[in-house]
């Protein structure tokens, strides 16, 4: 019965750990969740893991979010390595010239594929073969973008070189995406390459069997490793989750930046729909923005707004439009339901006023 009861223990002790470090995983700024990142990624665990010579060894790979991709895409112009927006690419290739003509012969699309996204199943062997590289060629130019993605977490999320100063003024919020529209459609474009690489997408039956030929110590090491890439891949599907919801839930006014266009959805409607505590959302999207079309920078948690926030926004609008005219509750009403479509009575348009009352210089309460 003891050792039932210390094993009953042992598992419950367990499980509330693993909440507790989830929990902290899901509350940490952007920085802190890149050197969480970096620190995975540096170890040489996880370049046997996801870099090894044969595929028959590859355990770890990485799996892009859907509609998702990166913010400043590498590109090939006319045979030239190339990067947009500026990402500090042409610095870091100072002292480096001769992986340049490797990266020419590869191409745009196997560098993506093979190198920078990493989402395809091969080894590093067959990968080089595939592509007409020696072995030592392919391993340059993997070691040339896993020093430069690292560079580029630990120095801050992988925050772009040249952001418009519009993000710059964005205050304590760190903006982890961009929006770009197009057409009516939305890209959502991360700022990171670590986010836009996505989760890690583990082979379990490598990985035990892989376990079996390792001493104790290193299987506990591999362990850890596995623990803290699957903690990583609940915060990044859980933000990602959370920025397609607001993708769609505010469609028209991420496209026309219009104020009256942002529509009334609140943090626990998000929460529902994807099924997780909205505390756990609250944590994710605080002290986060996204960045416009246009280059301004809008705090995620502005994206969340109940019916009556909305309505008192609204409202607020509509007062300032008027300048120092005073409408009737009626009026309002009326002129409210005209702007939103939704009806409103008079004592409730009676009471947002008074509420924004001390927003409004001037404004008389009626």
């Amino acid at each position: 019965m003891s050792h039932i009861r210390n094993t009953q223990k042992n598992s419950v002790t367990g499980k509330l750990m693993g909440r507790l470090r989830l929990s902290r995983v899901l509350s940490i700024p952007e920085k802190e969740f890149s050197a969480f990142i970096a620190e995975i990624e540096g170890d040489d665990l996880f370049g046997a893991l996801a870099r090894p010579a044969r595929t028959s060894e590859k355990v770890v790979s990485y799996k892009r979010f859907p509609r998702g991709t990166w913010a400043r895409q590498v590109q090939f112009n006319e045979g030239v390595f190339a990067e947009r927006p500026s990402m500090g690419v042409h610095e870091f290739l100072a002292g480096r010239e001769d992986i340049l003509p490797l990266l020419r012969r590869v191409g745009e699309k196997s560098f993506l594929e093979d190198f920078l996204y990493r989402e395809t199943s091969r080894g590093l062997e067959e990968t080089a073969g595939a592509l007409g590289l020696t072995l030592d060629e392919a391993g340059r130019i993997m070691d040339f973008v896993n020093e430069f993605h690292l560079k580029r977490e630990i120095e801050g999320g992988g925050a772009p070189a040249a952001l418009p100063d519009a993000l710059k003024e964005r205050g304590a919020d760190t903006p982890v995406a961009q929006i770009y529209a197009e057409g009516g459609n939305i890209t959502l474009s991360y700022l990171s390459l670590s986010s836009a690489r996505g989760r890690y997408e583990i082979d379990y039956a490598r990985l035990k069997a892989l376990e079996r030929t390792l001493p104790t110590e290193r299987k506990k090491r591999l362990r850890g490793l596995i623990g803290k890439m699957e903690l990583a891949n609940m915060r990044k599907g859980v933000l990602h989750n959370i920025l397609l919801q607001l993708i769609d839930c505010q469609h028209k006014y991420l496209i026309t930046e219009e104020e009256d266009d942002i529509k009334p959805v609140s943090q626990r409607e998000i929460a529902r729909t994807l099924a997780i505590n909205s505390g756990v959302l609250n944590r994710i999207v605080s002290g986060k923005s996204l960045a416009l079309a246009s280059g301004r920078a809008v705090p995620m948690g502005s994206l969340f707004l109940s019916r009556k926030d909305w309505m008192k926004a609204a409202l607020g609008r509509l007062l300032a439009e008027r300048g120092g005219e005073s409408p009737a509750d009626g009026e309002l009403a009326a002129l409210l339901r005209e702007r939103t479509g939704v009806r409103v009575s008079r004592r409730s348009v009676n009471d947002y006023r008074r509420e924004i009352a001390g927003k409004l210089p001037g404004k008389r309460v009626r």
